[in-house]
């Protein structure tokens, strides 16, 4: 703590406690923020980074507070060493993190299984065609004329679906039956 103290020609000048006489401004503020450093690192290295940014910034606080320390345990300069090792080590964490914790291999990683998800989830509910018979009923499409007729066809599903009715009422439906009917084509293809 800093007190203002008045001269005798009424000039202020900056009173600083004994122990803090050799010290500037500068290594005050450090030896603060060290002190709070330690204190925020403690609580959190106690918690759990689960994000990739919660990672980085918890091992930039991690790799800032050892900086610190390391640097404020210098002869020269405590409080420029401590800032400069301090940030040094969180900029080494942040880029070690992002390096070992890729953000781009979990996405694509996530991706793949959202997508592979997809499919298994499509397979299930899209109902599946036990058998089809052509339209014609056996009958043959004389060939002089099969270029002017798509003949159609029936179309038989599997499904397992719920379907409901009204608030009190659900219909399982477990068949689907399809009529494509036949189709004249003019000038023929």
């Amino acid at each position: 703590m800093i007190k203002r103290a008045r001269t005798a020609g009424g000039v202020t000048s900056a009173f600083k406690p004994p122990a803090l006489q050799h010290c500037s401004r500068f290594t005050v503020v450090t030896s603060v923020f060290a002190r709070g450093t330690a204190a925020a690192t403690l609580c959190l290295a106690a918690g759990c980074a689960t994000t990739t940014s919660g990672k980085v910034y918890q091992n930039m606080v991690l790799g800032g507070a050892a900086g610190v320390a390391y640097g404020s345990s210098q002869s020269d300069y405590k409080g420029t060493q401590a800032a400069l090792y301090g940030s040094l080590g969180a900029a080494i964490a942040a880029a070690t993190t992002i390096y070992f914790e890729d953000p781009d291999k979990t996405e694509i990683k996530l991706r793949n299984e959202v997508n592979t998800l997809k499919a298994k989830l499509d397979h299930i509910s899209e109902p599946k065609l036990v058998g089809s018979v052509p339209a014609t009923f056996g009958a043959r499409i004389p060939v002089k004329y099969r270029q002017l007729v798509q003949p159609g066809e029936w179309k038989v599903y599997e499904t397992d679906t719920w379907v409901e009715e009204s608030e009190n009422r659900l219909i399982h439906q477990d068949k689907i039956m399809e009529l494509i009917p036949p189709v004249l084509i003019p000038g023929g293809t």
